[in-house]
């Protein structure tokens, strides 16, 4: 019989503490084996209880879940999902939480149950499952100094970098956008992108959009992040945006992304249609949408992550005469949606993480 995944609840509400562990024991491959209200109790639990994956509220008295994690990943490195709040502050922490090595997150359903605990079931039970997988490192003790150190870089280097933007926008060419990139990411997906957008050139001849599978009011926190830290604009994509070179859209949380075209522009279109392989958005709708409208001026990769979204997608792009990528295996957090992209024989290319931003400028000037 195989072994089930031990998981650990850290959060210091007793309400979302028990309704997380009543979901997780539904499923039989999954054994609630511990919890604790605070992170100063979860440490000294977790030598005893050695669970597989831990599930850490972001926001707890006593010591939250950014100190938490910090504190779990230089003494026993062992894969967390941080449960977040939908605020910008819940936003911000949880993107300093995967820059510190959690593997995921969720959003934490409200206390008025807007958004119930049977909605996310599927949703936490795969990202558990998935994250028992993931093979986490150990932190340096130095990891905090270092990304305080790069936040204050990133103040301090803004106002050149919008100075460059602005001249960037001026020199912006008023044609319709004549080739697309269509990236589409999930598990492991933020700290990816963060090493490949900052290295894009804001004159680059495409227009570029990215679906990350990430809940509302996420997407908007995650694009503002990356924009602040490159030259080439990066902004959530709202209905009627211009697709244009020099600029990237991130579908919005709980939204699909397509496009609409117009006599002098191609503009996005934003729609709550039905989820697509239980992801809204969806790769796969991205992709066709590009695919439909840019034919073989269409390059698409999928990169890191779970499930199968973005295979189709990948196929019609292939089938449109399309340039198609995936990277590699070495690079990914998960290896799942690029692999199996990857098996349908539809990816033209398997790129390194570090490879991604040359082999896009080479084959988006051949195009």
């Amino acid at each position: 019989m195989e072994r089930k995944i031990k998981v650990m609840i850290v959060d210091d509400s007793p309400l979302m503490r028990k309704l997380l562990s009543n979901v997780l024991s539904e499923d039989p491959q999954i054994e609630v084996v511990g919890s604790a209200p605070n992170g100063k109790i979860a440490l000294d639990k977790i030598g005893a209880l050695r669970p597989d994956v831990i599930t850490m509220d972001v926001q707890m008295p006593v010591m939250d879940g950014i100190e938490t994690l910090t504190r779990i990943m230089i003494q026993k490195p062992t894969p967390v999902i941080m449960i977040s709040a939908y605020t910008e502050e819940g936003a911000n922490l949880t993107f300093k939480a995967l820059e510190l090595g959690a593997v995921d997150f969720i959003t934490k359903p409200d206390a008025i149950f807007a958004r119930p605990i049977v909605d996310i079931r599927d949703e936490i039970i795969m990202k558990i499952k998935t994250a028992n997988k993931i093979n986490v490192k150990r932190l340096g003790k130095d990891k905090e100094e270092e990304l305080e150190e790069r936040e204050t870089k990133a103040r301090e280097e803004k106002k050149a970098r919008e100075e460059r933007k602005e001249k960037a926008e001026h020199e912006v060419s008023l044609e319709k956008c004549r080739k697309i990139v269509s990236i589409g990411v999930s598990t492991g997906g933020p700290e990816a992108l963060k090493e490949i957008i900052p290295h894009l050139p804001p004159h680059i001849d495409a227009g570029i959009l990215i679906v990350q599978h990430m809940p509302p009011g996420f997407t908007n926190a995650f694009a503002q992040r990356l924009d602040t830290i490159s030259d080439i604009e990066v902004k959530e994509a709202q209905e009627g945006d211009i697709i244009m070179p020099g600029r990237i859209l991130i579908a919005k949380g709980d939204y699909h992304l397509k496009i609409k075209e117009e006599k002098f522009a191609y503009i996005t279109r934003i729609t709550h249609e039905e989820r697509v392989k239980l992801f809204r958005p969806s790769i796969d709708v991205m992709m066709m949408s590009t695919a439909e409208h840019f034919q073989n001026r269409t390059i698409g990769l999928i990169m890191t992550g779970m499930a199968s979204d973005g295979v189709d997608g990948i196929r019609v792009i292939k089938e449109k005469g399309g340039i198609t990528l995936a990277q590699d295996e070495k690079t990914s957090v998960v290896f799942g949606m690029n692999k199996l992209a990857i098996e349908s024989g539809y990816v033209d290319r398997i790129v390194g993480l570090k490879e991604i931003v040359p082999v896009l400028m080479n084959l988006i000037e051949k195009l």
